[in-house]
């Protein structure tokens, strides 16, 4: 009788926390379909709502199921012979406790990621931790929506907690109570835990209902969200092998992975540049600043009664500037990584490959051509271990946040991100004029990033902006704005002194966002998904560097591409028959037909519109406005179908040249 009462309160309990877990899931589920989702895309899935519903159930189920599992029926198997039932009560009520806690907090954070990010939790939040933590609290605080859940969480977790301590306490003899009947009982529940009655467990691909990506993520839960976000960050620390990459490609050696890749003898991986004299006698310096938050959808909002980009204005359209690029990464730092060791890991540099000296540099190019390479960043230079990282992969120097300050004796020092971007400028300036020999600098602005703060003196126009909401929306948008002006105001008031030195006709630069300014707009929706991924790409090139002047300057500044393509671009550009690996196609070989673009979430921008490969759906441009897209999706065609599948052996072989240099310094 004794064991029969044990179990019967097992049952209670797992019961209890069963309907609690299951309705908050759903409830917050259809929460962020009605907050966050456009209203069209749910009108035109109103079909798969019912998908929603049951696949989420079974995600929802899976996680109290395992939990169960785990923590009540599996210790009750194994000490239903205990005498002392209280302690495990006591067990079984802490745990189960604590488990709930969990959910509700991962939950809100959930909805605050999508609130901030326009994405469910993903491999980024880790870097929300590498980064300056006070730094990111106070960006929260910038955000009124995100100060509420995070009051909201913790009451409701509390009240979640007392709710199923309370209902727990009474016994409930709805369920078997007799321990044989743990024979019919563990299988439910295991089954539950597995998701499936199938031969494969309920998983990530099975949360594909619709052709809308957001709809599909919300298939999965926030615990889900957060376990696959610890997949790819597991996977993305190098402790794979080239073997495992080349058996998950499906192929037998890396010659068949290039061929796949699209490389061949007459497309190689790696080729040269064209030998040019006037580049082998005279080689220019090399400036790329890589621009915080820097979005075409801002950008493009630039008008006289709307003055965001401030005295780059002048410069934007005297020079080449191209609104039609891709991030190919979503952060900061995954951005560096990509853009400047075509890297599809993120992060290298934090990773049990730190010590390696990666063949992928696009440094090494310019190293083996003499240049003396400088990367030079607004923030602290131990940020993400890279004062040690970089120096590595080609940097002679690393100068950061302290070396900056110190030149210039600032007094203010209370932007929690890096040095403000007037002196990151005004120090590229006087390193420029010391260089003997041709240069290459990286240059990372930081002061676009919230929380904002700029100079004391430093006062932004007066900024039109639309449909803002509240006044205190209106006011956290326009001090967005006023970070996106002054960043790109500095960058202009560089350019303008560049242009009158005596080096005006001996530096190419290029610029371009590490991501678009994250918590302008919302860009969950279908027909926002151009903005939710696009930067500009920048080029001034003095008349005798100037590979782009063949052709008219309309036609260039209309090309589509992705960060992929600056590097080669700027190789040929610059460097006179050097090597480089060829991932992206130089703007110069580039046509309105065959241009693309790319974003590690799977997006793809042509011509067309852009191809959401999650789902296989190509959103037309809309008529009316060019920033937008025709939430309908269709097929997409034959070639940009090639090129998608091309693109995914291309990440194939990135990654298995990174593991192959990493397996070279281990031995």
């Amino acid at each position: 009788m004794q064991k029969q009462t044990l179990l019967s309160k097992v049952n209670t309990h797992a019961l209890v926390f069963s309907l609690i877990v299951i309705i908050f899931l759903g409830i917050m589920r259809f929460l962020a379909l009605f907050w966050f989702g456009n209203s069209e895309d749910i009108h035109n899935n109103l079909h798969v709502l019912g998908k929603l519903f049951t696949v989420g159930l079974r995600f929802d189920l899976r996680v109290v199921g395992i939990s169960l599992l785990l923590l009540a029926y599996l210790p009750y198997v194994f000490f239903f012979w205990i005498k002392k039932q209280s302690l495990f009560l006591k067990w079984l009520r802490f745990s189960l406790a604590l488990v709930l806690i969990y959910i509700v907090l991962l939950a809100f954070i959930d909805i605050g990621y999508l609130l901030f990010f326009g994405t469910p939790i993903d491999i980024l939040i880790f870097g929300l931790f590498e980064d300056d933590t006070q730094a990111v609290i106070e960006s929260g605080f910038a955000y009124p929506s995100l100060i509420l859940l995070g009051i909201i969480a913790p009451l409701l977790a509390f009240l979640l907690v007392f709710l199923f301590l309370r209902f727990a306490k009474k016994t409930l003899n709805l369920l078997p109570a007799k321990n044989w009947s743990l024979i019919l009982l563990l299988p439910l529940i295991m089954l539950a835990a597995r998701g499936s009655a199938g031969t494969f467990p309920l998983t990530l691909k099975q949360s594909s209902i619709s052709s809308n990506s957001f709809i599909n993520s919300l298939t999965q839960n926030a615990v889900f969200h957060m376990k696959y976000a610890i997949a790819n960050r597991e996977e993305n620390n190098l402790n794979k092998s080239t073997q495992k990459i080349l058996s998950q490609a499906r192929v037998k050696n890396y010659a068949e992975l290039k061929q796949k890749a699209g490389f061949s003898r007459d497309y190689p991986l790696i080729r040269k540049t064209a030998i040019k004299a006037e580049i082998k006698n005279s080689p220019p310096h090399v400036i790329f600043v890589q621009m915080e938050g820097w979005s075409t959808h801002i950008a493009l909002t630039d008008a006289a009664d709307n003055p965001v980009l401030g005295s780059f204005r002048k410069h934007a359209r005297q020079d080449y500037f191209l609104p039609n690029f891709f991030c190919n990464q979503n952060g900061t730092n995954p951005t560096i990584e990509n853009i400047l060791l075509n890297s599809p890991l993120t992060p290298l540099s934090q990773s049990s490959g730190y010590k390696t000296s990666f063949s992928m540099s696009n440094i090494r190019p310019f190293k083996e051509k003499g240049y003396h390479a400088i990367f030079l960043s607004g923030g602290f230079s131990s940020w993400r271990n890279h004062d040690i990282f970089w120096p590595r992969q080609g940097f002679d120097e690393y100068i950061g946040r302290t070396v900056i300050e110190d030149k210039f004796q600032v007094q203010a020092k209370d932007n929690p991100w890096g040095a403000y971007d007037e002196y990151v400028f005004k120090y590229l300036e006087y390193e420029l004029q010391q260089q003997q020999k041709p240069a290459f600098f990286y240059v990372l602005t930081t002061n676009n990033h919230p929380p904002v703060r700029l100079p004391a003196d430093y006062h932004p126009p007066d900024f039109k902006i639309q449909n803002a909401g509240s006044e205190d929306e209106l006011q956290r948008k326009k001090l967005m704005l006023a970070g996106y002006h002054y960043q790109t105001n500095a960058f202009g008031d560089f350019l303008e002194w560049l242009k009158n030195s005596p080096l005006k006709d001996q530096v190419i630069v290029v610029a371009t966002g590490d991501h678009p300014l994250r918590g302008f707009d919302d860009y969950t929706s279908s027909e926002k998904q151009f903005l939710h991924f696009a930067v500009p790409a920048y080029f001034y090139l003095p008349e005798k560097y100037d590979l782009f002047k063949t052709r008219p300057k309309s036609l260039i500044q209309s090309l589509y591409g992705s960060h992929a393509d600056l590097f080669p671009t700027l190789f040929e550009l610059a460097l006179n028959d050097a090597s480089y690996y060829a991932f992206g196609q130089t703007v110069m070989q580039k046509t309105m037909e065959h241009a693309y673009g790319w974003n590690y979430k799977n997006a793809f921008l042509f011509k067309d519109g852009v191809v959401d490969s999650n789902t296989n759906q190509l959103y037309l441009w809309n008529r009316q406005n060019k920033m937008l897209l025709d939430p309908h999706g269709k097929q997409p065609t034959k070639q940009q179908k090639e090129v998608i599948e091309k693109e995914k052996y291309r990440r194939w072989l990135k990654e298995y040249l990174l593991y192959k240099d990493k397996e070279a310094t281990s031995k």
